[in-house]
């Protein structure tokens, strides 16, 4: 989404970043495992 909204893309490559480093733990962390990793499998809705 960010790279869609014209000037976001430059402003918040850093999000961005961690946003693609994220997904590609979790994705390592699940195929080594077969398990999500523990801050998702264990994640809550805020009460």
């Amino acid at each position: 989404m960010i790279d869609r909204v014209p000037g976001l893309g430059v402003q918040y490559a850093a999000l961005r970043q961690h946003m693609d480093d994220e997904r590609m733990r979790c994705r390592d962390h699940t195929r080594r495992t077969g398990e999500d990793a523990p801050d998702v499998r264990d994640w809550r809705w805020p009460s």
